[in-house]
C-alpha cells in the first residue's frame, strides 16, 4: 500500500475527520494535538497515548521499555529516548509567562527511583527529571539544564573533589523544586 493510503487508514482508525482541518484539536485532553499524536503514531482519542512518563531504576536495564514494571537503568539513556519523542513532535519552544506555564511546557517526565545514579546528566528542553525525594534519589555528578526543563525531588552530589558546577542552567527558564545540591566544600 502507498504511504498516502497508510495515512488515510490511520486517520480513519483513530476517528479523525479527513474532510476538515482538525490537526490543532485535542479531543482526549492530553495536551497533544491531533497532528502531534499522528506524527507519533499515537491514538488522538486515547489520553494514555503518547506515553509521557518514563521510569528509571538502579536495578533497571536500558534495553527495557522504560515502564514502571520494566524501567531503564540510566538517566542519560532516558533523556535520549525522551529527546527522540520530543523531536518527533517538532514543537517550537515558546517562552512562558509564568512558572505554571513552564511546568505545562515540560512534556516528558522521567521518574528516577530511589538510589544513586552515578552519571552527569544533561536535560534537554521539555524534560522533567523527578526523583523519589532528596533523601532517596541522588545524582552523583553534575546536571546541566536547558530552558523548559525541570528538576524535582532529588539530590545532586559532587563526586569526590570534582570541583565542577553541580547544577548548571544552559539557557533560562528552568524549574527547580525540592532539590538539594551538595559539594564544593561538602556543604549543601
Amino acid at each position: 500500500s502507498s504511504a498516502a493510503s497508510d495515512v488515510y487508514k490511520r486517520q480513519v482508525l483513530h476517528g479523525l475527520d479527513n474532510t476538515r482541518d482538525d490537526g490543532s484539536e485535542d479531543p482526549d485532553g492530553d495536551g497533544f494535538s491531533n497532528l502531534e499524536e499522528f506524527r507519533l503514531g499515537a491514538n488522538p482519542r486515547d489520553p494514555s497515548e503518547p506515553r509521557t512518563t518514563f521510569f528509571i531504576s538502579i536495578s533497571g536495564n536500558d534495553q527495557n521499555p522504560g515502564t514502571a514494571d520494566a524501567p531503564w537503568r540510566t538517566i542519560g539513556h532516558a533523556v535520549n529516548q525522551a529527546a527522540e519523542l520530543l523531536d518527533a513532535l517538532e514543537r517550537p519552544g515558546v517562552i512562558p509567562a509564568s512558572l505554571r506555564e513552564l511546568a505545562d511546557e515540560t512534556r516528558i517526565t522521567l521518574r528516577a527511583g530511589a538510589g544513586v545514579f552515578q552519571e552527569d546528566v544533561t536535560l534537554v528542553s521539555g524534560i522533567r527529571l523527578q526523583g523519589a525525594g532528596t533523601a532517596n534519589t541522588t545524582v552523583l555528578g553534575s546536571v546541566t539544564m536547558a530552558r523548559f526543563s525541570s528538576l524535582l525531588d532529588l539530590r545532586v552530589k559532587e563526586p569526590v573533589q570534582a570541583r565542577t558546577a553541580l547544577v548548571e542552567v544552559d539557557t533560562g527558564f528552568v524549574l527547580l523544586q525540592r532539590v538539594t545540591a551538595e559539594g564544593l566544600g561538602g556543604g549543601s
